[in-house]
């Protein structure tokens, strides 16, 4: 993916704090931008170190793996850590997003939100999508 047009790669911070230093190294090197994803059992302070060396920072609010998982609410608290400590930083929010909540993300105003399965085909799939929309940018 180096040689391709890529806006961000996203690398997931469960590899431990040396492949992700080296990692982080080589994606600067080629001057992509590199955002970090945290599942939701890890800490803040696993990615810490490495936070002023990405540009994002993407919160799992459903354990990795399998489409369709609840929401993991407790992971707000994450969110408000990561928000209120780092303001500079972008941050995405992905997992279990729909019409309800996405509410719970408001006072938060994440830079980006990843939905997967509310938006599966099937009927009034646009009509989903402008009413995601629409409570987006409340």
């Amino acid at each position: 993916c180096l040689r391709h047009a890529t806006d961000e790669i996203i690398v997931h911070a469960e590899l431990g704090t040396g492949r992700l230093e080296s990692i982080i190294r080589t994606l600067t090197a080629a001057r992509l931008p590199i955002g970090l994803a945290i599942n939701p059992r890890e800490p803040v302070e696993l990615i810490a170190s490495e936070l002023s060396k990405v540009q994002s920072v993407q919160v799992m609010t459903v354990l990795a793996g399998k489409q369709a998982q609840p929401f993991l609410p407790e992971q707000l608290f994450k969110i408000a850590d990561l928000r209120s400590r780092y303001p500079n930083l972008k941050l995405a929010v992905d997992g279990g997003i729909n019409l309800t909540t996405i509410h719970s993300l408001a006072p938060f105003r994440p830079d980006r939100v990843v939905v997967g399965s509310f938006l599966k085909p099937g009927p009034d799939l646009a009509g989903r999508w402008e009413q995601l929309q629409r409570l987006a940018r409340l």
